[in-house]
Formats: structure tokens, C-alpha cells, sequence
């Protein structure tokens, strides 16, 4: 069977992510050393946790958009909670949608990078009848053509698992392409991961206030 673009694409960032990274990150521990002591000296809620990292992971990568995602203890259900990038209407388009554990454990259009992180690629058609609105640009969904594997459309998405101690799902990163429409670098993709346990951490060990809206 010939490979299709998506199969390529996928091939391709997992023997980049294989690789071992090239630099020290320095700059990258250093802001991230900031961002936990910032909410340590405010007591920040985790509401305000989550919206640093959102903005942290949107203006430190070039990332178009980028989102968290938590579950909800009251009924068990999984939703979007800090948002950076996204225009208003889909913004309120992603604070409607609800989502079970059984969906994460589903995800056919998913492909998987690494054991947190899965790419969503337009050629497995990403989203559901319903959630063009969720996305900046909708008419661009079916219009856009890929150019060349290393060519990030605006269906295109990761998701990178926020896992507890005892690797339960209890919520996850979601981030787009570059501004450049190109895809993230594995050095993005495995300090974005980092992120995901740092906030595990955090959302265990602060007794942090959930948000007033959960």
C-alpha cells in the first residue's frame, strides 16, 4: 500500500521526535522556573495557572492558537477552560463542548507522536459535523490543499495528555501550527509534554482552587 501524505507526516515527526534534541533549553527552564513561582507568590487559582500556560505555550513557540483542556470532578466530563489565539465566536464555540474519558479513548483522526502527545491532521478530517465554528478560519477547512508534509493546515492540531500519578486522563494541551503554517519542532512538542507534567504536578500537589466555573 502506498503511503499517503498523512502516513509521511506522521513517519516523519516520529523519527524527529526520536531524535535526541540538540540544545539545552535553558531559556525554556528559566520561564518555566518564573511561571511556578509567579503563582506561588499570588496563590494564583488554577484558573490563572492555566491561563499562563496557555499564553506561555502561544507567545514563546509562535503557536497560532492554543487551549487547555480539565476534567470537570462534578460529572466526570472534560472541558475547554484557558484559551490563546482564537477569535471570539470560536473561543465560545469551545467553551460549549463537552467531552467523556470513552473520547479520548476513540480518537480515530488522532495519530499518535509519542505516549502523550497525537497529531490531528486535515487528511483524517479532525473534527466532528458541528465543529467548524470551533475553528478560526472554518472556510478554510475543506478549501485548504497541502502544499508539502512540512505545510501545517488550519484543521491541523496536537494534543499533548495531562495525566495524574496514577496516569488517569485528567485534562490536556491542544495547540495548532506555527504562524508560519508550519508544524512544531519536537523540541516544541517534548517541552510542551514537560509543561503537561509540570501541570500535573501542580494541579495535584498546590491544593489549588479549581476555576469558578468548574
Amino acid at each position: 500500500m502506498v503511503p499517503t501524505v498523512a502516513d509521511r507526516i506522521v513517519l516523519n515527526l516520529k523519527q524527529e521526535y526520536s531524535r535526541p534534541a540538540a540544545d539545552s533549553s535553558l531559556r525554556f527552564t528559566e520561564s518555566m522556573t518564573h511561571l511556578i513561582q509567579k503563582m506561588q507568590r499570588t496563590g494564583g487559582t488554577t484558573q490563572r495557572f492555566m491561563d499562563d500556560v496557555v499564553q506561555f505555550i502561544y507567545r514563546s513557540y509562535r503557536i497560532r492558537e492554543s487551549t487547555v483542556g480539565l476534567k470537570f470532578p462534578q460529572d466526570g466530563s472534560f472541558r475547554y477552560v484557558s484559551f490563546c489565539g482564537f477569535r471570539r465566536d470560536a473561543e465560545m464555540s469551545l467553551r460549549g463542548l463537552s467531552y467523556k474519558e470513552e473520547d479520548f479513548k476513540n480518537e480515530a483522526a488522532g495519530r499518535q507522536i509519542s505516549g502523550w502527545t497525537w497529531a490531528f491532521l486535515s487528511e483524517n478530517k479532525p473534527f466532528l459535523e458541528g465543529e467548524e465554528s470551533t475553528y478560526n478560519r472554518p472556510i478554510m477547512l475543506e478549501k485548504s490543499e497541502r502544499q508539502s508534509p512540512d505545510q501545517c493546515l488550519e484543521a491541523d492540531y496536537f494534543d499533548t495528555r495531562i495525566c495524574d500519578r496514577r496516569n488517569q486522563l485528567i485534562g490536556w494541551i491542544e495547540y495548532s501550527g506555527t504562524t508560519d503554517y508550519s508544524f512544531p519542532g519536537m523540541r516544541v512538542i517534548k517541552e510542551i509534554e514537560l509543561i503537561a507534567g509540570i501541570t500535573s504536578l501542580v494541579l495535584e500537589g498546590q491544593n489549588l482552587r479549581h476555576p469558578k466555573h468548574l
